[in-house]
């Protein structure tokens, strides 16, 4: 375990010296002059692979080669640092080192299982996957023959020009479209990126106002092309991405238990939420003496006492929902006195219910307590009304309302039983981010987002807030990625040659392609419906008739038993 420990602060101080790299850096050293901080990273890389070099090689000769290479994970490393030695000769592969933080998988059991539980999916996501590839490759073929030479025209410096191809005569050049359909590959790339619903309707436009190769387009010129892409997006999206959804989605409910895919630590944290949750008695409720406070007693305990509660809670919520910017100042006094009214009452709810149950009954419940603060809060924020965010913290009373419902406690449960399964996922998808960061960097994080050619054509796609010259950049950037919005002028902008770039080192690569599907498939199609299902397979815990049944024996237990004297 110990050497375990200090192989995972290696792998760790190894990502931050990943981290720290950029794309100018020069590298091997021994070959080209270096200046400080190339030098510092060149020297790092190399101690860090002679170190897991030298750990791979004594687990070799502690368990011997055979045994040691069973192992998947084993077998993982072992490739790590195999082409962490390579890429020392190779230096164009030293953009492959982020993968060493892959080696975590082994290291750490939480991102262990969760790989393991994403295997077991594998073989049902192949099958959906030949389906896919088929109805790709059918709307390939079928979209090369209707609209090869289609997604051309004129243009001058950028500017379109409305001529044919006879007539677009120099200094006017005949350009294609950068997505088309002239041959099967770029078809296929150009429903890739229909598929996702990223601007489809800009190939539907464009294939409706084409006619044939060289032909100058118009409005509606060819109605029924429109049908193509149609029947393509209803097959593609609606049909085949939603399959490879809820294959996932399937495969993980039927093959897993709301414990598979946790660690031990994480099955008794589990274990003990639900404990907490549906084990345990309500706090005892003993009716007092006196008569004044008998009936108050009574009075908080009605159903009639909580719906009014509940009403106030949700008018507070949609008074705090009305304030605005330059709002008048006489609205601003009429929130202000609203906030004032539902304080009052509030406290006056805490008062009642601490006359009633007294205070150490009362502060025995969970959610009384909970309510206590927000009235201390409350109170505590009348005089800093006029502050900015005063109101922030007043936005807590909605959850007021969990304890009041049976179907928001029951989402809350969920939400809480699926706890430890998301931070598994999370930690994932961390890695996932850090890897293709780390990649980006060295891949695109030469070029110069600042070119007039790139801004003009791509200036939401790369700019001051989204590129890749250094992290944290490129998590922005992918993280817009893997939200589908705007991706594929991400890609684009990362695939732009622009005049002059091979002078300065500055242009883009067609490795963007890859990269950005990629890594769109692993996260929006993968990672994110992994959370999704992981949500899912707990709300079928959260209504399970054993635990509905043990939570109505524990209210009768209260009712018959108040004063918990156990007879």
């Amino acid at each position: 375990k110990n050497f375990d420990f200090a192989v995972l602060m290696l792998i760790l101080i190894n990502a931050g010296f990943l981290a720290a790299d950029w794309p100018w850096s020069v590298s091997p050293c021994t070959t080209k002059p270096c200046d400080t901080h190339s030098l510092v990273l060149y020297v790092s890389d190399l101690i860090f692979t002679v170190v897991f070099t030298c750990e791979i090689c004594l687990k070799m000769v502690a368990f011997g080669p055979k045994n040691y290479l069973k192992g998947v994970a084993n077998l993982m490393d072992v490739f790590v640092v195999i082409i962490s030695l390579i890429a020392l000769f190779i230096p164009i592969l030293k953009v492959v080192r982020s993968i060493r933080v892959v080696r975590l998988v082994s290291l750490l059991p939480a991102l262990l299982v969760s790989v393991q539980a994403l295997f077991m999916a594998v073989p049902a996501l192949a099958t959906v996957n030949i389906v896919i590839a088929a109805v790709w490759f059918l709307f390939g073929v079928l979209g090369t023959q209707l609209f090869m030479g289609r997604f051309w025209h004129c243009s001058n410096a950028g500017t379109p020009v409305m001529v044919g191809r006879a007539d677009c005569l120099p200094p006017n050049q005949w350009v294609q479209q950068r997505w088309n359909f002239d041959h099967i590959g770029m078809s296929i790339a150009s429903l890739t990126i229909m598929s996702w619903g990223e601007a489809w309707e800009v190939f539907l436009w464009d294939g409706m106002d084409s006619t044939s190769g060289g032909i100058l387009s118009g409005s509606y010129l060819s109605p029924l092309a429109g049908v193509f892409f149609v029947l393509f997006f209803i097959c593609g999206s609606f049909l085949c991405l939603n399959l490879f959804a809820a294959t996932l989605i399937d495969e993980f409910l039927r093959n897993q238990d709301e414990q598979a895919g946790l660690t031990e630590g994480q099955k008794a944290f589990l274990r003990n939420v639900k404990v907490m949750l549906h084990s345990t008695l309500p706090p005892p409720t003993a009716m007092p003496a006196n008569p004044l406070r008998k009936s108050i007693f009574i009075m908080v305990n009605k159903d009639w006492f909580e719906l009014v509660i509940s009403s106030c809670i949700i008018m507070n919520m949609i008074f705090m929902a009305l304030e605005h910017y330059e709002q008048t100042e006489t609205w601003t006094k009429v929130l202000g006195a609203a906030n004032l009214v539902f304080v009052i009452i509030f406290c006056c709810e805490a008062a009642l219910k601490i006359t009633g149950f007294g205070m150490r009954q009362y502060l025995l419940n969970r959610g009384n307590v909970f309510d206590f603060f927000l009235v201390v809060i409350s109170l505590a924020g009348l005089p800093f009304e006029d502050a900015p965010g005063a109101s922030v913290l007043r936005v807590l009373r909605v959850f007021r309302l969990v304890k009041r419902y049976k179907s928001l406690k029951m989402c809350f449960e969920a939400l809480l039983y699926a706890l430890p399964h998301l931070v598994n996922i999370l930690q994932l998808m961390l890695m996932v981010y850090f890897i293709f960061g780390v990649m980006g960097v060295q891949l695109f994080g030469r070029i110069d987002y600042s070119h007039p050619d790139l801004q003009a054509m791509y200036p939401q796609g790369l700019n001051h807030y989204s590129h890749s010259g250094d992290l944290p950049r490129p998590f922005l950037t992918l993280f817009i990625v893997s939200t589908t919005e705007g991706w594929s002028l991400v890609m684009e902008a990362c695939m732009l040659r622009p005049e002059g770039c091979e002078l300065t080192n500055t242009c883009g690569s067609s490795v963007a392609g890859p990269y950005y599907i990629i890594f769109l498939i692993l996260t929006a199609a993968i990672l994110i419906n992994a959370i999704i299902t992981t949500v899912l397979a707990h709300f079928s815990s959260a209504q399970d008739n054993g635990q509905r049944l043990l939570g109505e024996a524990r209210v009768r237990w209260a009712l018959i038993d108040p004063g918990r004297t156990k007879r």
